[in-house]
């Protein structure tokens, strides 16, 4: 009770329902900064708002839709690419389990979008060229431009992917076929 949520584009003023910005959140006992962090409290503590640093947006029936960290956005070719949208995508498919999505570095395309699956069952020879084609048909220009098939994903002893340890994962793939 009392809590405000805005989701605001780029110029600080709310968006449409159905359209994703950033969510920032205001509450009567809400804090109004971080002890010894002056950058971090004036880019996150704005105008009696805290600007959390997650994508959202709002549904016409009011329900909030998470779409990940703003900082987690990708630009592939100058075309701004969410994770959490390649993820979801994957998850759709019948035969994900698990899905993770991020970037390697490119010299020529910026950031390179890659994902990595758990399987439900056992792996087909066509799978990972299935989802590429399932991630195309939904994401376009935005699918994964590469895709592995692990037995697991790493995580921390919270469950949370790390990510730079499944780039390592990624980019020895790579190296292995000779890419």
């Amino acid at each position: 009770p009392g809590a405000q949520v805005e989701i605001i584009g780029d110029d600080g003023h709310p968006v449409a329902a159905g359209k994703t910005g950033k969510l920032r959140v205001k509450t009567p006992g809400m804090v109004s900064g971080y002890i010894d962090a002056p950058e971090e409290t004036a880019r996150n503590f704005r105008d009696g708002w805290f600007h959390t640093g997650d994508l959202a947006e709002f549904t016409a029936d009011g329900a909030l839709i998470h779409h990940g960290r703003a900082d987690d956005v990708m630009i592939f070719d100058g075309i701004n690419i969410n994770p959490a949208e390649i993820e979801n995508t994957l998850l759709r498919h019948p035969a994900v389990a698990e899905a993770a999505a991020l970037s390697l570095t490119s010299t020529v395309h910026g950031d390179f979008p890659v994902a990595a699956v758990v399987a439900k069952s056992v792996v087909s020879e066509t799978l990972a060229d299935e989802l590429t084609a399932h991630c195309r048909s939904w994401l376009g220009v935005r699918a994964p431009q590469r895709l592995v098939i692990l037995s697991r994903l790493p995580r921390n002893a919270r469950g949370k992917v790390l990510k730079h340890e499944l780039a390592k994962i990624i980019r020895d793939q790579q190296i292995r076929m000779g890419e």
